[in-house]
């Protein structure tokens, strides 16, 4: 039995527990990495922080990276190393190898080290990037980046795979202004100043046929950010504090719901009243 003394000592190896903080790190807050790549002469757009996806250890065959940055314009591998281990050029060769079949224009290998020994080889496919556990934290004490375990832990405890077979909660909404209609119809995101944890989100709208008010789509609420959350602050550029609710794909539902919304505009609705 191990007493835990710091976070890292949750995982078996310092290594390994240093990339897995760095991946969460970076999925927190991109402005890691948009930093890391201005500092190679790269920008990182604000498309590419919309599309911006993290995977840990992913595996391709036998190979294997340790942090996975897929954007709109950018595929990142991170490879990590602590003390005195580099990357070596039959790990580059492969990562190389793998990163080359991505379709995005600009494609990275950071071989990221303690302390400045990494040998690099130039590729004309890829760029390679040796940077310093340093550089990484210098940006992250600079900017004051945190990790919100608290956001993090609500967000999970509280997404979709908690919910009752029995009912399901969704939250009706109204919205009259054009673009952000477009902002949930083309984007998949949801702004609003109040904050609840619903499992699907559907857009009221008048019937003129029923003469009622219905809900024909239903959309999945994969993630909540909170105003404070640096990628919420991508949405809120209008200077609005909104919470974001980040929506998956909708469901079109065969027969509309149909009740009496309260002003709160939470309901519950049995599966069979739902026909997708």
């Amino acid at each position: 039995m191990e007493i835990i003394k710091s976070v890292f000592d949750l995982y078996n190896r310092k290594e390994t527990g240093l990339s897995r903080t760095l991946a969460a790190l970076i999925y927190s807050d991109y402005r890691i990495i948009k930093e890391i790549l201005k500092k190679n002469g790269y920008k990182f757009t604000k498309e590419d922080s919309k599309t911006l996806e993290i995977y840990f250890e992913p595996s391709f065959g036998h190979s294997r990276f340790d942090i996975l940055c897929v954007s709109k314009n950018y595929v990142i591998v991170i490879e990590t190393k602590l003390g005195l281990n580099v990357v070596t050029d039959e790990q580059s060769n492969r990562y190389i190898e793998i990163i080359s079949q991505y379709k995005q224009p600009n494609k990275i290998l950071i071989l990221l080290t303690q302390f400045d020994n990494q040998k690099v080889n130039k590729n004309n496919a890829i760029e390679i990037i040796s940077e310093q556990w340093k550089s990484f934290y210098e940006i992250i004490k600079r900017l004051k980046i945190t990790l919100n375990i608290t956001e993090e832990f609500s967000n999970y405890i509280t997404g979709s795979h908690l919910m009752k077979i029995s009912d399901i909660d969704i939250w009706a909404v109204v919205i009259s202004k054009d673009s952000e209609k477009e902002k949930i119809e083309t984007s998949l995101i949801y702004r609003n100043d109040k904050y609840h944890q619903p499992i699907f989100i559907g857009l009221r709208e008048w019937d003129s046929i029923l003469k009622k008010v219905i809900i024909k789509k239903l959309y999945p609420v994969n993630e909540i950010l909170s105003p404070d959350n640096p990628r919420a602050r991508i949405y809120n550029q209008d200077g609005s504090n909104a919470f974001i609710y980040i929506l998956g794909n909708p469901f079109t539902l065969e027969k509309p719901i149909i009740k009496k919304f309260s002003q709160n505009s939470a309901i519950g609705v049995s599966f069979s009243d739902i026909e997708p």
